[in-house]
């Protein structure tokens, strides 16, 4: 009964919503309600479209290209390292709650494996708070067919893991969302904006990873190396970040209202 119920509430808002746009109904994309970072990627690729100020700086081959909203972020990958970093800042310093939402996209499936070599299907960073031994990180990865990709979040320090099967297409946008409470604890991965897998009684530890930058695109040098590890070779865009967990319903209505091309 309850999925049946989901079914026919996901059949019905496109069409409330397209009435609305009809009728010159302003909708907001995205809830504003604890939103600290929007990384929108509509005039430049760093640049914080909150009102929070977390801008960021972009290194080596990022660029924008057509998205999901306006224009995206596109990353070069390991055959061409571009990525974005975010300073540390009081208001990305979570307690434990937190979502973070994104879209992404493969432009190639190529990428580096744990070692840093070449190989033709790998996990490609969307979004990392430090890098993985000391922070987390939510990705998108590829596999040889006829085997499954993945999307999903991981914190090493916690051996909290989130993971679900994706069908990956070059080109073909996805949007990701990872969200945490801490009263009951619970962690949840969210695909377009479907709920994929719920841990309960499990979340990140932000005591150490607070204090360091936000990475798009890669993640940072583990320690004592310079290389930016599984970098993506693919785009970006409208990244979210907010420091309490977005009910279903709003992931829900933020992947609608995106997909329907609905502006602040």
């Amino acid at each position: 009964m309850s999925i049946t119920r989901t079914l026919s509430l996901f059949a019905a808002v496109p069409l409330l919503v397209a009435g609305a746009i009809a009728a010159g109904v302003s909708y907001a994309a995205g809830p504003k309600n604890g939103l600290v970072a929007h990384y929108c990627f509509n005039s430049t690729t760093s640049t914080d479209c909150s009102s929070r100020g977390n801008n960021g700086v972009a290194t080596g081959a990022v660029s924008l290209v057509p998205g999901i909203l306006g224009t995206a972020a596109k990353f070069g990958g390991y055959r061409d390292l571009g990525y974005v970093t975010i300073p540390a800042s009081p208001s990305l310093a979570f307690g434990n709650n937190f979502t973070v939402s994104y879209w992404a996209r493969f432009d190639d499936f190529a990428g580096e494996d744990a070692f840093a070599n070449f190989v033709p299907h790998a996990i490609q960073m969307a979004v990392a708070k430090s890098h993985d031994r000391q922070g987390f990180f939510s990705y998108i990865a590829s596999a040889p067919a006829p085997a499954p990709g993945s999307a999903g979040f991981i914190d090493y320090s916690t051996a909290v893991a989130l993971t679900t099967p994706i069908k990956p297409q070059l080109g073909k946008w996805l949007h990701v969302t990872i969200t945490q409470r801490s009263n009951p604890e619970r962690i949840r991965l969210y695909v377009d904006g479907e709920l994929q897998q719920t841990i309960e009684n499990g979340h990140h530890n932000f005591a150490v990873s607070n204090g360091q930058p936000l990475y798009l695109g890669a993640q940072s040098p583990l320690f004592g190396e310079r290389t930016y590890r599984y970098p993506l070779a693919g785009a970006l865009d409208e990244v979210r970040i907010y420091n309490r967990e977005l009910a279903a319903i709003e992931v829900f209505l933020t992947v609608l209202s995106d997909r329907y091309g609905i502006k602040d």
